[in-house]
């Protein structure tokens, strides 16, 4: 609990947050500059606008799973008493530990890396006022960072032919429930769904099969329950890895260097 650390400590949390903080006012204003330069030439309502996230914040840190600093000499630059050159240099040692990520990746579980909906489920605003006239509306259609460029392509009137994703422009005109097949690989981690059901693991651990219809935080694993969908899932999975070259966790680790094949 927050009352249970000691000033220094808060002090150190405080200053993760106050650097994330930063980063999200200064992209808002970025952002709002570009808006108002559209508008400005007039080309805002037939300008479209996908405003998203890639993944969920990272559960890592630099000292310890609340993202503390480095307490010794090896790496003075993120040493607790040198707070002004840790934020100029930033890198991997910005992230902002499992406390914070905790707080901002709530209801889902895990983090980035992760095919848990804590690393994968992620917000999507789109804006485009002259191409459809839904406003303020929520849809449900699962969706994959594979569905941009098609999306892109089909607002340009482009055809996006032989890719693997989907245009969402009917998705954004009306919600649909039509079912997909999406799959993850990341490190290790990986997860296939398909309707409702996701099959997901952390690397070399047993699948865990969830009915995101309701439960979405993934706290109920169906897979002795649902032996039969659990099997159909991993087949897929499966078959999916083994075109796509994504190859189990502990081989990648023990594969030496291998010559790229042209």
């Amino acid at each position: 609990k927050w009352e249970t650390y000691d000033e220094k400590m808060r002090d150190e949390l405080d200053f993760k947050m106050a650097l994330y903080s930063a980063i999200i006012d200064r992209m808002d204003q970025n952002i709002g500059r570009i808006v108002d330069k559209l508008k400005a030439a007039g080309r805002l309502d037939n300008t479209l606008i996908l405003f998203m996230v890639d993944n969920g914040v990272p559960g890592t840190g630099v000292h310890d799973w609340r993202g503390l600093f480095a307490k010794n000499d090896r790496n003075p630059e993120t040493r607790v008493d040198n707070y002004k050159e840790w934020g100029r240099l930033g890198g991997w040692t910005s992230s902002s530990g499992r406390g914070w990520a905790n707080l901002s990746n709530a209801p889902f579980r895990m983090y980035k890396r992760y095919t848990h909906e804590g690393g994968v489920a992620t917000p999507l605003i789109v804006h485009w006022p002259a191409g459809f006239k839904a406003k303020g509306e929520l849809r449900h259609a699962p969706s994959h960072i594979i569905d941009v460029a098609p999306t892109c392509l089909s607002a340009a009137g482009l055809s996006s032919k032989g890719m693997v994703g989907k245009s969402l422009l009917p998705v954004f005109a009306k919600d649909s429930e039509k079912v997909r097949t999406l799959y993850w690989e990341h490190e290790g981690n990986r997860a296939v769904r398909k309707g409702n059901y996701k099959l997901v693991a952390m690397h070399d651990t047993p699948w865990e099969l969830y009915d995101m219809s309701q439960d979405r935080s993934e706290l109920k694993d169906l897979s002795e329950t649902m032996p039969t969908k659990a099997k159909e899932l991993r087949l897929l999975y499966e078959n999916w890895a083994k075109r796509v070259g994504a190859l189990p966790w502990n081989e990648v680790l023990q594969t030496k260097k291998r010559p790229i094949k042209k």
